[in-house]
């Protein structure tokens, strides 16, 4: 049975999360702009066996604004992601994340690896995200000049903002061009358009200004826990030469590139996505002991080169 449930993060903003079935904790971890689309498949096969939690970010569905505006950065992500697990008393858990949510879920595993059982980094960057987007640096060129106008003209770019991103000709350009348009039905993917026309597009330019120059990518040499980076062969938004990067920088990690995926591969291929998951889970986690007891204290977090070559692309 699905349940529902809003808890306080560190600085008082309520988060709005869900979960599901029981056994060994899974924590789903959405990108920027999203509120759990990328999780449809994945969401109810994976509740039939473990406990699966996922939530919304800070300022996103369900989830309250910040009343500081500046508490939208990687920090405050990580941290809401261990608030999660303080609230639901679990001391470790396997992640999930999907585009910026890989951010987060490296971010939390380089601050906080007790809390990590394993990682699986889905259509990700581990930092600098503008810096890949469609492989060239066009974004991060465009991005503060669209930020400048947006922060000031809010009340023009809220409207612009929620006529665009329901209207039909976008949703057909993202399935001509950015997602395998033949792989995708429209009840998969226009959730994300509709749930992007309801954000407030200060909030996610704010967001996205704070965490677009966050990277772990020198301490990902650091990580010793599971490992399954799962990438699209034809991800526009984070190139699949990123993931093969990113595996080869975490000790012992492995790869799946989804033939012919997109920046929503789990929803394109998702029987591919889960066989694949549910060996990586039954060869290094299943058998593992991921639910130690709590600590009598819960633990606070402390505040605190391009290779575009590119090689032949297959499932592994």
């Amino acid at each position: 049975m699905v349940r529902e449930r809003f808890l306080k993060s560190y600085d008082g903003t309520e988060l709005y999360t869900v979960h599901a079935g029981e056994g060994m904790p899974i924590v789903l971890v959405d990108g920027i702009g999203c509120d759990g689309y990328i999780w449809r498949h994945l969401e109810p096969t994976l509740s039939r066996k473990y406990h699966v939690l996922r939530y919304h970010h800070r300022g996103h569905g369900r989830s309250k604004v910040p009343e500081d505006l500046n508490e939208l950065g990687m920090e405050a992500l990580r941290q809401d992601l261990l608030a999660v697990l303080d609230a639901y008393d679990i001391p470790k858990a396997l992640l999930l994340g999907h585009s910026m949510g890989v951010q987060v879920i490296l971010d939390a595993a380089v601050h906080a690896p007790e809390r990590v059982s394993g990682l699986v980094p889905m259509c990700g960057s581990y930092g600098r995200m503008l810096d890949t987007f469609h492989d060239n640096g066009l974004a991060r060129t465009l991005f503060p000049r669209l930020r400048d106008l947006v922060f000031a003209h809010p009340r023009r770019a809220q409207w612009l903002w929620r006529a665009v991103w329901p209207s039909e000709l976008v949703f057909q350009y993202a399935k001509a061009v950015e997602v395998r348009g033949s792989l995708v039905r429209r009840d998969d993917f226009k959730p994300y358009f509709d749930h992007l026309a309801r954000m407030d597009p200060q909030v996610f330019f704010r967001m996205l200004d704070k965490v677009r120059h966050h990277t772990v990518e020198d301490r990902l040499q650091e990580l010793r826990v599971p490992t399954l980076v799962v990438a699209g062969q034809y991800d526009s938004f984070t190139p699949a030469w990123l993931s093969r990067r990113m595996q080869r920088l975490i000790p012992a990690a492995e790869l799946l590139v989804v033939p012919h995926g997109s920046h929503a591969a789990p929803i394109e291929m998702p029987e591919l996505v889960e066989l694949r998951l549910a060996r990586f889970m039954a060869e290094h986690l299943c058998g593992a002991t991921v639910a130690s007891a709590r600590p009598t204290r819960p633990r606070k977090t402390r505040r605190s080169a391009n290779p575009k070559a590119r090689r032949p692309v297959a499932a592994s």
